[in-house]
């Protein structure tokens, strides 16, 4: 065989001169591991129980806290010796392992001696010993030490493997991470290296099959380590330059790529004729061509000239319907190549990827996919991998129910097939085979550089040529009118499968393909066929540069269709044996040109196939989706039957003589029903107490009313008229709930019977109201909230099932203890319950101030994988904590500074952990710990209820926010503000009757002048209208619209389903009676649209405040909440800002309204939140149910808007300009202000 130029013979008289000294290195030496520790053989205790001397540390400047290890000597000749089984003599393989290593070591050494002799290395070791070496020379003699220790440490492993590699194929052996891997000089790294093996071969080779798995894991290993640490290692230029061969042993180095020596088992495997496989003719061909490529492999150049040329399939892909073929062709795949390499003498390796390589520990999947690859790609064998059901074994990314395993294995797979590091030798193939394809991931599958469809049978002929070869011989049947296997004939099958390819057989593609041609023409061009490509790119993106890659690999096989003769194969000295060069010359001369045929096919072929997966692919999530429609559609129905058999009437009581409930947060926009279970949160019943039937009752739970409010305010239930309704249902009493301290003053008389749960029905069946509460069904969950409802308020439940909100409160636990404010009972320092972290899309039902939800929140996000590690064995309790504990008075509320959230389980496995934390850091820092059994045993007993705090540390972040500006439902409802540059105190009732606040200016509701002012100083309100324009009209028009549907539905001309349309005919019917806040809104609708006149707005204009929106900041949510009060018509806006006012005007509007206030809410806000936000509130942060931005150390501080240089902007449309605002007004005649 040919040698390369560059390959250099290692003389055998150069290795046997280093015997004596590679002898002299098993016998013994000493060694102290820098890096690694060894494990020390047991020694009998002179005086069992008594403490030993304190261990020596040395008392050098940065060596104290390092212990010093004394050299230990190394006998590995008498560890080898020494391995069970030896019975006083050594065994015929330990002495063959010891003259393995013997051999090994000499090799390395004169490898080591001559790459010195290239790189100058020499030179510089003879003056160093002579002291002449200059200091500018240092740098250079360390590099090339350094480069020394590499090359002697790869050489050594790399001949230990191939020396052993016959007396492979044992137990295998696991020997894990080398540690003492030196790299100062080639002699130390030797004795680091054979001081690892010493300690491998003393704990694992147990016999002499484990000793020589041992030795070769180990060379494996050390191979890999030193491979990693050469990657950027300088001064190997010598070394990998050039490729070392050791004739006496068939070694060859390679720079630092393994060296292994093929081995393996006999493959068992039942082997399939060509004849034997019916049908599938492409595929068989295919597989027949590529078994005779890889007998073209050159073992000493490490190439193949079909790869070289082009056209070697190093991966393919077969898909096909089970039972069509595909096992049938891999075992006539490797049948094939194996008996090829048996009459050539070449080893050869065939390996399945199966899924028992998916492993639960992670990475080892990714290891044993790895593993695989290595195996098959080595470049001493002829390999062939396969990958039968890939669909099952590799994971498709982003698919939700695939295991970390098979991404693991996907990964590897992807980065092997074509990775930045992948190298084709023409040595080995991969084959890919699933019946779904389309569940493979698509850059894997794209990987596949051949498409084999194996769709079995297909014609008449195959039929009977199936059912003869199956039936055997042992029958005396006919044949009749057929010739058996004349249709097999690969020739002429395979040139009629090729040309039925002429035309795309997808659906899909055909049109493309005569859509292009009937533009184009004939395709007989390069640039047809680029159009031709290019057209199915913009069918299926999937279609890229990596497909055409593909095509164009299969095109040059079908160029390079050379059929090997099979005298070729049959007689090794004709083919198989010669020089890469004349193997390379032979086939060319077999070759044939490209065709305008032959690259259309391949396009078709290949193009088929992805049309086929997408299909597939398409096909298959359309077919899931239709199912979970289907299950919806039949639960929705299950649950409307049932909802229909209950009473839907909730009649009221008179008024108890405890308080209600004040001020809820309910989540924004969820979808219809969400979080409901057995009717729990939508079911109809009579009122509670008195419904005789427990199970109906058991849903009528909600502890709040369902009330109908008028539109005045009351000073809350709290300081105000107690009042609770006697009757509720599980949606109406949550919603009556909602309506805080806005809701009036129901109950203080009999009330009439009111339906309504039928009044806000429609909201929730629209999905604009009341979802994401937290369904506990499971007994575990169940009982640890039944402990933690002990835990804060020595209460018991006896409920199986109910909801929970964002802090844990149930309404049905609720009404269950007849005090639906269990957790929250003086409205400050709410208490909370957490079962799960999916709690923090929860709402906050009750709450008191509007930045509760919002803490929640964050305390759950910022100690997400804390929580869920706690919720997986116990309930987490805690409590919201500021320095008020009660408001007796309204200025108590200025004392609430700060919020503390303080967690732990009912089990106290927080403060347990800190207590271990402290008892393992006096364990670290106190000399004599190790001796204090007590300590040890309150450690041990402390970390059974915490577990593992070095790994899985158990500790919540200690939050605490500022709580300078919030609304609170507290006396009627009251808005704080007080980080901003005039602090002021707004009040929904009447600021006279609220008493002398810690504040300069307190506003009520009334105020608008005042109000106006305090938005216009503290520059936290701006003008919706920036600038004439459609769009600015449309958000006006909007809110007019609003104001129309309130005139007409108050005087019965609104009806359901009104469009726009309907709306701007009913304004110009009742012109004359539309309200003021409609023609100051159609005046600036004039000045955007028509260029009229600038309207002068004032702040005692009842439009005033329709025309701002909240500027970005940390207080834009409690602006816009302020805002929604003051334009309560924008119904759009307090649907989206202050949801409890919204509920209870609903309750009072006509049925017309409120159908059509549902509708449109459904229609425009729901199916497009973001845009509805963004013409309310401009360009910011969603602010619907928000994570309420509080500033301090965990808030979000305003961001400083650019000054403003257009006109309109700067002048604002009611007046002054922006930079301007100060507390200077203009007043008008009626002693108003106006300040935009």
């Amino acid at each position: 065989m040919s040698l390369s130029a560059d390959l250099m013979e290692l003389r055998e008289e150069d290795i046997r001169r280093h015997y004596p000294q590679a002898l002299n290195i098993l016998q013994g030496f000493d060694h102290a591991p820098r890096i690694a520790q060894g494990t020390a053989a047991p020694v009998p205790e002179r005086s069992p129980g008594i403490g030993t001397r304190r261990a020596f540390r040395p008392t050098t400047p940065g060596l104290t806290a390092q212990r010093a290890t004394l050299p230990g000597s190394v006998h590995l000749l008498a560890r080898i010796e020494a391995v069970p089984g030896s019975e006083g003599l050594p065994s015929p393989l330990q002495a063959t392992v010891a003259q393995a290593i013997r051999r090994a070591l000499a090799i390395a050494m004169a490898l080591a001696e001559q790459v010195a002799l290239r790189s100058g290395l020499a030179d510089l070791k003879r003056a160093n010993a002579a002291g002449s070496l200059t200091p500018d020379r240092q740098a250079d003699f360390s590099e090339l030490s350094t480069a020394e220790a590499l090359v002697t440490l790869h050489v050594f492993a790399a001949a230990l493997s191939v020396l052993l590699a016959p007396h492979a194929g044992g137990e295998p052996v696991e020997i894990g991470h080398l540690d003492e891997v030196l790299t100062d000089n080639a002699p130390l790294a030797l004795m680091g290296a054979l001081w690892e093996l010493d300690q491998d071969v003393a704990g694992l080779a147990t016999t002499d099959q484990r000793l020589a798995g041992t030795v070769l894991a180990f060379a494996e290993a050390l191979m890999a380590r030193v491979a990693a640490r050469a990657a950027h290692a300088p001064g190997l230029g010598a070394f990998t330059s050039a490729n070392w061969r050791v004739a006496a042993d068939d070694l060859t180095v390679q720079g630092f790529t393994p060296s292994r020596k093929g081995r393996g088992p006999a493959l068992q495997m039942t082997f399939k004729k060509p004849e034997e496989v019916v049908g599938n003719h492409i595929a068989k061909h295919q597989a027949m061509k590529l078994s005779k490529m890889l007998m073209a492999y050159d073992f000493e150049r490490r190439r193949n000239p079909f790869a070289e040329e082009g056209g070697f399939i190093f991966t393919f892909m077969g898909d096909g319907a089970p039972g069509t073929g595909k096992t049938t062709l891999i075992q006539m795949m490797a049948g094939l190549i194996h008996d090829y390499c048996e009459v050539a003498g070449n080893p050869f390796r065939y390996r399945n990827l199966s899924t028992d390589s998916i492993d639960s520990y992670q990475g080892k999947s990714g290891q044993n996919a790895k593993a695989f690859i290595t195996e098959i790609t080595d470049p001493t064998v002829i390999g062939f991998g396969t990958i039968d059901d890939i669909d099952q074994l590799a994971g498709k990314r982003g698919d939700r129910n695939a295991s970390a395993g098979q991404l693991e294995i996907t990964a590897v797979l992807m980065e092997s097939f074509a990775g930045a590091n992948t190298v084709v030798r023409g040595n080995c193939t991969f084959g890919m085979f699933s019946n779904y394809p389309e569940n493979v991931d698509d850059a894997l599958r794209q990987r596949a550089g051949a498409r084999f469809l194996v769709d079995g049978p297909q014609s008449r002929a195959d039929y009977i040529d199936i059912l003869a070869l199956l039936l055997g011989k042992n029958h005396a049947i006919p044949v009749g009118d057929h010739r058996l296997f004349e249709a097999q004939a690969l020739q002429r099958a395979v040139a009629e499968s090729y040309a039925a390819h002429g035309r795309p057989k997808e659906e899909a593609l055909l049109a493309v393909w005569e859509r292009v041609q009937a533009l184009a023409g004939p395709l007989d061009t390069l640039a047809k066929i680029g159009t031709y490509l290019k057209a199915i790119q913009d069918v299926e993106p999937r279609f890229t540069g990596r497909a055409i890659k593909n095509i164009t690999d299969a095109i040059k096989v079908r160029a390079m269709d050379v059929e090997l003769p099979d005298e070729w194969m049959a007689n090794p000295d004709l083919f198989l044996r010669r020089d890469y060069d004349t193997k390379a010359a032979m086939i060319r001369e077999l070759r044939t040109p490209i065709t305008v045929e032959m690259v259309l096919q391949e396009i078709n072929r290949y193009a088929d196939s992805e049309f086929r997966y997408a299909d597939k692919s398409d096909e298959t999530a359309i077919e899931a989706m239709v199912r979970d429609l289907r299950r919806s559609e039949e639960a929705k129905r299950r649950y409307l039957a049932e909802r229909g058999r209950r009473d839907p009437r909730v009649l009221l009581g008179p008024p108890p003589a405890r308080p209600g409930a004040c001020g809820v947060g309910m989540a924004g926009a969820p979808p219809p029903h969400a979080g409901l279970a057995r009717g729990g949160l939508a079911a109809h019943a009579p009122g509670a107490g008195l419904d005789p039937d427990p199970d109906r009752a058991r849903y009528a739970v909600l502890p709040a009313a369902l009330c109908r409010a008028g539109r005045a305010s009351c000073r809350g239930p709290r300081h105000g008229r107690p009042w609770r309704l006697a009757a509720f249902s599980p949606l109406g009493a949550c919603l009556g709930a909602g309506l805080g301290a806005h809701h009036g003053p129901v109950g203080r008389e009999p009330a009439p019977t009111l339906e309504g749960e039928d009044v806000v029905r429609r909201l929730v069946e629209k999905g604009l109201l009341f979802g994401g509460l937290v369904l506990v069904d499971s007994p575990v969950l169940v009982e640890r909230y039944r402990r933690a409802l002990r835990h804060l308020t020595r209460k018991e439940s006896t409920l199986e099932d109910f909801h929970i909100d964002i802090s844990g409160f149930s309404p049905e636990i609720g009404d269950e203890l007849g005090d639906d404010e269990y957790l929250n009972h003086p409205g400050f320092n709410r208490q909370f319950i957490l079962l799960t972290t999916d709690q923090r899309d929860a709402p906050l039902l009750n709450a008191e101030f509007s930045t509760s939800r919002g803490i929640l929140r964050q305390f759950i996000e910022a100690n997400e994988a804390e929580l869920f590690a706690l919720t997986a064995r116990d309930a987490v309790a805690g409590e919201l904590i500021n320095s008020v504990y009660a408001a007796d008075a309204p200025a108590r509320l200025f004392d609430i500074r700060k919020v503390t959230v303080e967690a732990d389980t009912t089990q106290g496995t927080v403060a347990t952990a800190e207590r271990l934390g402290g008892l393992i850091d006096r364990f670290k820092s106190e000399p004599d710990a190790w001796w204090d059994d007590t300590l040890i045993g309150e450690m041990i007993r402390l970390a059974e209820v915490t577990g593992d705090l070095t790994r899985n540390p158990v500790r919540l972040k200690a939050m605490t926010f500022e709580q300078d500006d919030f609304w609170t439902s507290h006396f009627g409802g009251v808005y704080i503000f007080r980080s901003v540059p005039h602090p002021a105190a707004i009040v929904a009732g009447d600021k006279n009757e609220i008493g002398p606040l810690p504040v300069e200016e307190v506003m009520d509701l009334q105020d608008r002048t005042g109000i106006a002012r305090f938005l216009a100083a503290n520059e936290l309100a701006e003008p919706i209208v920036t600038g004439r324009g459609a769009a600015v009209a449309a958000s006006l028009r909007q809110k007019m619209d609003f104001i129309v549907a309130d005139v007409a539905g108050a005087e019965g001309h609104l009806r359901e389903g009104a469009t726009r349309r309907d709306l701007q005919a009913l304004a110009r019917r009742m012109a004359g009676r539309l309200p003021p806040e409609w023609e100051g809104l159609a005046q600036l609708v004039a000045w955007a649209e028509e260029g009229a006149r600038w309207p002068r707005i004032t702040s005692d204009h009842p439009a005033y405040f329709y025309t701002l929106r909240p500027k970005r900041g940390p207080n834009a949510d409690l602006v816009s909440r302020l805002l929604a009060e003051l334009s309560p018509l924008d119904v759009r806006q307090l649907f989206i800002c202050h949801k409890e006012l919204f509920i209870q005007h609903y309750q009072t509007w006509p049925e017309a309204k409120r159908g059509y206030v549902a509708d449109l809410l459904a229609r425009e806000y729901k199916m497009d939140e973001a845009g509805t936000r963004e013409a309310l509130f401009g360009p910011e942060e969603p602010m619907a149910e928000p994570v309420t931005p509080t500033p301090g150390p965990w808030g979000t501080p305003a961001e400083p808007r650019p000054r403003r240089d257009d006109l309109i902007d700067r002048v604002g449309p009611l007046g002054l300009g922006e930079a301007t605002l100060t507390w200077r007004s203009c007043v008008s005649s009626s002693g108003s202000s106006s300040f935009w």
